[in-house]
């Protein structure tokens, strides 16, 4: 099938990556098509199929965030002192509050619902973190908690 759409979210999707990082945040980066209705998602398989990559995408960004390891500069070596620690937990809950606060927009809402009108299994996984935020914040400890 012809996804004329491919070579855009391609060049796209590096630049809305490194402007989150950027930002200390993790963005989650929206499909490039008008976001269908309900009825029209199911029947649109070209515009579902888009939606079920953004999904995937989404899901391996979080996925990514909430493997980040604090450990990870003592086992390569180094000897960071307790404020790295800290700063390390500091961005960690950033990047989940921001992950957090645009699964619960209305542009993803928007998604999650051509999603589910096409009965896509892949959304399930990254669509709960959105239904029970506790999923995402457990991930920073009390410091997720907090919004800065």
């Amino acid at each position: 099938m012809h996804r004329p759409h491919a070579p855009l979210v391609s060049v796209l999707l590096p630049f809305v990556l490194a402007v989150g990082h950027s930002k200390g945040e993790t963005l989650l980066p929206l499909p490039p098509l008008e976001l269908p209705s309900a009825d029209r998602a199911s029947k649109d398989k070209e515009r579902v199929h888009v939606l079920e990559t953004a999904v995937v995408t989404w899901t391996k960004q979080i996925k990514n965030v909430l493997k980040l390891d604090p450990e990870h500069a003592l086992k390569s070596g180094s000897h960071p002192g307790p404020m790295a620690e800290i700063e390390f937990w500091q961005a960690k809950s950033r990047h989940l509050n921001s992950i957090q606060q645009q699964l619960q927009g209305e542009k993803i809402r928007k998604v999650r619902v051509g999603t589910t009108a096409s009965r896509a299994a892949s959304s399930n996984a990254c669509f709960s973190c959105a239904t029970d935020p506790s999923h995402v914040r457990s991930g920073a400890g009390d410091e997720g908690a907090r919004s800065d």
